[in-house]
């Protein structure tokens, strides 16, 4: 019996589950989010199935633990486990910190099915002082040694712990109020990391967190990631100037606020740049003014032979300018295949129009406006733009509204 269920692929493994214990999978309903796509019926379908036999566990654990959610509720338990068993730490792909937007169920505490009951002192002694396992005196000393630590710095510092485990990571997020580095943690290589997330959550704006912080964690990842392509940034105000330089292909920046010196630091440090996603946050706390219009299009031609799809939301930006100088960052953009730009006024559209036809090179294919209205004038736009561009593609879009136009 042994060899046969070691025989079937997980998937007809998880087939047998869904039969024998369906209600487990449908009691609950699931909230979902923006990044985690994780199916995680099936992980608790796993997670049923390992509690079986030990013949299934040893199947169903290393699916369990191909994605990680790493939260102040099972950061120690995963990172012991992580520690102990590193054939399970060199099977996680996905890796998060924090309570990010991820997809669970409503009440669900993820069962790992891993019996822990030894504590690793020689990592979490230091680190974690709430497990009833270390005794009170040794709590007091790892106090003493970190008077300045809270309940967030210990477990942020043990997300640390296993995200050093975990060499064999495809994606990794990172919120760093979950997640603390001390000043002398070196990561080992990250060598199939690719995709890194570094999110700042919506109460805790990068404002409150020191940006010493935030320029260490990111030149720690991105030193050991020679891999990386795509890079997210949520909230976010910095770049350390002297970022390793990198293979990075694909920058997103989702509500922020860069000063041209981080901007400049972005462009410079990223030579493969292919796609490049700005979002100026509606606030502005960076250290040093946002950048202007013409100095953004000083610096985007540097990779004016790389870049294929730029998207620049200016709608909530304090520093107000006339379309047409937004307009004018993309005349350079020989390669550029699609625009997605956000404009503030938008009332102007002969101007913005005529700025369009001189600045959009002969590669576009399509374009996107944001605007705060739609109006009628807008077919008008579309049709003049396809006269010179017969196969553009137009989209206009008020996402406060849900309003949308589209030519053709």
């Amino acid at each position: 019996m042994t060899s046969l269920l070691t025989a079937f692929p997980a998937e007809i493994l998880l087939a047998i589950i869904r039969q024998l214990d369906p209600w487990r999978l449908c009691r609950r309903s699931l909230q979902y989010d923006t990044f985690d796509e994780a199916d995680w019926e099936s992980y608790a379908a796993l997670a049923s199935l390992s509690r079986t036999c030990k013949t299934l566990q040893h199947l169903a654990q290393p699916q369990l633990f191909r994605r990680i959610p790493l939260d102040d509720g099972n950061i120690a338990e995963l990172t012991r486990t992580l520690i102990k068993q590193p054939h399970l730490a060199g099977a996680v792909q996905d890796l998060s910190t924090g309570n990010l937007w991820l997809k669970r169920r409503n009440d669900f505490k993820w069962d790992i099915c891993e019996e822990d009951t030894t504590m690793l002192d020689k990592y979490l002694a230091v680190y974690y002082r709430d497990t009833p396992t270390i005794p009170l005196e040794q709590i007091q000393l790892v106090l003493e040694h970190y008077p300045l630590w809270d309940s967030f710095d210990i477990s942020g510092a043990l997300a640390v712990v296993a995200i050093a485990q975990t060499t064999n990571i495809q994606r990794l997020i990172i919120n760093p109020s979950h997640c603390y580095f001390p000043k002398s943690f070196t990561l080992p290589e990250l060598p199939c990391l690719t995709e890194f997330y570094y999110i700042h959550s919506h109460c805790t704006h990068s404002y409150e967190q020191p940006k010493l912080q935030d320029n260490s964690i990111l030149n720690i990842i991105f030193a050991a990631a020679p891999a990386l392509k795509r890079f997210h940034a949520h909230i976010i105000d910095c770049l350390p100037p002297n970022i390793p330089y990198n293979n990075v292909t694909e920058a997103v920046l989702t509500e922020s606020c860069l000063s041209y010196a981080s901007f400049r630091t972005l462009i410079e440090r990223f030579p493969r740049l292919q796609k490049f996603t700005y979002e100026c946050a509606k606030e502005s706390w960076a250290e040093g003014p946002e950048p202007r219009p013409r100095e953004i299009a000083d610096l985007l031609p540097l990779r004016r032979d790389t870049v294929t799809h730029l998207s620049l939301d200016f709608r909530q930006s304090n520093r107000y300018v006339n379309d047409q100088e937004y307009v004018k960052i993309v005349e350079h953009m020989h390669a550029l295949e699609s625009l997605v730009l956000g404009l503030q006024l938008f009332t102007d559209y002969e101007a913005t129009t005529a700025a369009l036809l001189k600045c959009l090179p002969k590669s576009i294919q399509s374009v996107e406006m944001l605007c705060i209205f739609i109006g009628p004038e807008f077919e008008m736009i579309a049709r003049t733009l396809q006269a010179q561009f017969p196969n553009l593609k137009i989209r206009f879009e008020n996402d406060e509204d849900g309003e949308s136009l589209s030519f053709p």
